[in-house]
């Protein structure tokens, strides 16, 4: 269905928890790994995504996921973080994770962590970015693309016309 990406293979992403739920809620989770290559994730990230008995479906799919590296992060950093910003575990682990690595990307949609993120000079898309860059390269087509977001807004995801407009241009 998708071609291999051999142009992002070397990047190194570190994802937060919605951008990967995004992908599992529209049946695309292997994209990712396609795309990216590897996904890097801190172990709270991974927490959030395998702890809820509710999604034990979509847990297995994290769990069984090989393209998805789960990483354990300073401690001491992260608490730092979470005090000064008052962000989510998962948020802040998946900044210093980025920042520990020295990451091409963070994948991230929360508009607070992302201003935290740009804080520290890191390059950062969410679901949609992720989805552009891989219209705009040719990964998926605008049928592809309008299949995705319909499965993202019957999962409730809100889109702005403004954002679906940048998406379906050209």
């Amino acid at each position: 269905m998708f071609e291999k990406n051999t142009k992002n293979k070397a990047s190194l992403v570190v994802s937060d928890t919605t951008p990967l739920i995004s992908f599992l809620k529209m049946g695309t989770l292997d994209l990712l790994g396609d795309f990216f290559g590897y996904v890097y994730i801190p172990s709270g990230v991974f927490a959030e995504l395998t702890e809820n008995e509710r999604f034990q479906d979509e847990a297995k799919q994290i769990r069984d996921c090989k393209f998805i590296q789960v990483c354990s992060v300073p401690k001491e950093e992260t608490a730092k973080l979470k005090k000064n910003t008052g962000l989510d575990l998962g948020e802040c682990e998946a900044i210093v994770l980025a920042k520990t690595l020295k990451a091409e990307l963070l994948l991230m949609d929360e508009r607070k962590g992302r201003a935290e993120a740009q804080k520290l000079s890191l390059k950062i898309t969410g679901t949609l970015g992720i989805l552009l860059q891989m219209k705009e390269e040719g990964f998926v087509s605008s049928t592809q693309l309008q299949t995705f977001v319909e499965a993202l807004e019957r999962h409730k995801l809100f889109i702005s016309q403004k954002l679906l407009n940048m998406l379906f241009e050209g």
